[in-house]
């Protein structure tokens, strides 16, 4: 399943994790806490840098800020955007703020504002209107 060393570089020793069925390309795992889900980590396909997360960070960071309820990347208990395995895996985490309803303006974690619910590209254009 998720090796430890994935889960402790977010402080997930004694979380429950679940596979979510159906990712096309990463393997993807829910993170509960109580039974409540705190989150979701991902192993990346190799086909991916480990980069791509700095990438995915500043996106959703432009549409969060922009009113867009996006899920965000959680960075490491050391301050990392991903956690590299031991075998030469990259894992993520992220926030999924895509279903929690409206958030507070200024939050960081998406939602609010005059933009909320549509996708609005950098030059201020509606692309999949």
């Amino acid at each position: 399943m998720v090796p430890g060393d994935v889960l402790a570089a977010w402080g997930w020793q004694t979380a429950e994790i679940a596979l979510l069925p159906g990712g096309l390309v990463n393997a993807t795992y829910v993170v509960r806490q109580g039974g409540e889900p705190i989150a979701v980590i991902q192993r990346l396909h190799p086909v991916f840098g480990a980069e791509v997360n700095l990438d995915i960070e500043a996106v959703t960071a432009h549409l969060a800020a922009r009113g867009l309820i996006t899920p965000r990347l959680l960075r490491t208990r050391d301050g990392r955007a991903w956690h590299a395995h031991e075998r030469a895996r990259v894992a993520r985490a992220q926030l999924d703020r895509r279903h929690d309803g409206p958030r507070r303006a200024g939050s960081g974690l998406g939602g609010g504002g005059r933009h909320a619910g549509r996708a609005v590209s950098p030059r201020g254009r509606r692309p999949f209107a």
